[in-house]
């Protein structure tokens, strides 16, 4: 199921669309909960992205998931920017695509292997 999210912090505001199917993934239970309650994961997090991202700047989300973190980073840096999304798990990987085509997130490089053995 699409789910729109509105996130705004700093008069900032973003607006994604999030593949959830409760039951799929971890990942998904999870973030479905955060957005049932209206609140972001990991807050703080955000507030430091929000903060030290800007247009053009390179960012990396090492472990995507299922790319909640990575559609930010992509908004943040925006069109000039680029963000490389490492995840290995091929069900996360599944999603995270999806993910990243609804939310016309072009300037996303996806790294399919771990970050280390």
């Amino acid at each position: 199921m699409i789910r729109p999210f509105d996130l705004t912090i700093r008069d900032r505001k973003l607006h994604m669309l999030l593949d959830i199917q409760p039951g799929r993934l971890f990942s998904d239970y999870a973030l479905g909960q955060y957005l049932d309650h209206g609140m972001p994961p990991e807050p703080e997090l955000l507030h430091l992205l929000f903060r030290a991202l800007k247009p053009g700047d390179l960012a990396v989300d090492a472990g995507a998931n299922v790319g909640f973190f990575t559609i930010v980073m992509s908004k943040l840096v925006g069109s000039t920017g680029s963000v490389i999304a490492i995840e290995p798990d091929s069900r996360n990987l599944a999603v995270l695509r999806k993910n990243l085509d609804i939310n016309d997130c072009r300037n996303v490089e996806i790294v399919e292997r771990p970050l280390s053995s």
